[in-house]
This record gives structure tokens, C-alpha cells and sequence, in this order.
């Protein structure tokens, strides 16, 4: 199973977070940790996420994050 490190920004509203870990979860991404870190423009969440060999790659974790209402500020695979 790779590993990935995503970080998106979204705005600090209520369900937010919820609609990230949901958008995650339907591609078959494992939430393995979470950081929450606010700043100034509104919040930066970094997840570790385990995928199933096959399953979908960065990009399309971070395009369905970014149709979540996630803005990406970075990804990366930890494999």
C-alpha cells in the first residue's frame, strides 16, 4: 500500500472537514493521520493516507480534495 502526504487549505467552517475525509473515503484512501494547522487565510489540513495497490494515484486524491472544496497546497508520496 503507498503511502501519501496531501496538504490542502480549505475555509474554517463547519462540515469542511467532513467533506474532505468523505471525498477521501470513496476512493478507497485509508485516513492514516491528520494535522489541522490554522493560519491567517483559513486552514491548511495535511493527511497521510494509505491507497490499495490499483487504487487511485496523488492526483486524483488531490482532484477529487480540490471538488471537496480543498484548495492543494501540496502532495507527496511517502513511499
Amino acid at each position: 500500500m503507498p503511502l501519501l502526504r496531501i496538504r490542502t487549505e480549505i475555509e474554517d467552517r463547519p462540515g469542511r472537514l467532513a467533506s474532505l475525509t468523505t471525498a477521501l473515503a470513496r476512493r478507497g484512501a485509508n485516513i492514516l493521520g491528520l494535522s489541522v494547522q490554522l493560519d491567517a487565510d483559513g486552514v491548511v489540513d495535511e493527511f497521510i493516507v494509505d491507497v490499495p495497490r490499483g487504487g487511485p494515484d496523488a492526483r486524483a486524491l488531490a482532484e477529487a480534495l480540490g471538488a471537496a472544496g480543498g484548495t492543494l497546497a501540496r502532495r507527496r508520496s511517502s513511499a
